[in-house]
């Protein structure tokens, strides 16, 4: 596994795109949450001026979120449970597939080839996260991050909606449409999904 302290800044999409990391702390350490979560949610980048990117938020602010934005709350229309771990220890996390601040994705018009580069890029970041923290279900919100996932946590047991990850721990994985862009009804169906996994996990009590 790769040393956690080998990546602080990071400049691979500067040039394809203006996005860079520079922090208190390293891309790996970019997680909304406890690090024991049990339950995380991924997201495709953070809402925000690419001008964030340079900050002197830190891991602190980090583990001790607040809920303050719509794009959180959403969640609650998923499932209350989901909604109310949200921060908790051994609860729900929440991370992106790429670390960088942008008001849209990708910030700029971009072919093929290279919108695939810079989410490899951040990929790498992504799965190390998963093989350092082992989270037991995985919530992928938004088709990117769907094929993403896939590609660092294969399916074994497919069905549909979600599956069993390939992994030598018990992981499920769940493919949904970007959360802020499906009905009511669609968010509710996901959250009785997720409810029947962590009940059949025994996650459900812990959260």
């Amino acid at each position: 596994m790769t040393d956690i302290t080998d990546f602080k800044d990071c400049n691979k999409c500067k040039e394809l795109t203006g996005m860079y990391f520079k922090r208190q702390y390293s891309p790996i350490d970019y997680l909304h949450g406890k690090r024991n979560s049990k339950v995380w949610i991924i997201g495709i980048n953070p809402y925000g001026d690419i001008g964030q990117n340079d900050n002197e938020e830190t891991i602190d602010k980090l583990i001790d979120f607040k809920i303050d934005n719509s794009y959180f709350k959403d969640f609650e229309n998923v499932s209350k449970c989901i909604f109310d771990a949200l921060g908790k220890e051994n609860g729900v996390a929440h991370t992106d597939l790429i670390k960088c601040f942008s008001t849209c994705f990708p910030p700029i018009n971009l072919n093929k080839n290279d919108l695939y580069t810079i989410l490899c890029n951040c990929r790498v970041y992504l799965k190390e996260q998963l093989d350092l923290y082992k989270p037991k279900v995985i919530i992928c919100n938004g088709k990117h991050v769907v094929w993403h996932v896939e590609q660092l946590v294969p399916p074994n047991e497919d069905f549909g909606t979600f599956y069993y990850g390939n992994l030598p721990y018990k992981t499920i994985v769940f493919r949904s449409g970007f959360i802020g862009r499906i009905d009511n009804y669609a968010k509710r169906r996901l959250g009785k999904e997720i409810e029947k996994a962590l009940i059949d996990l025994q996650i459900l009590t812990l959260i």
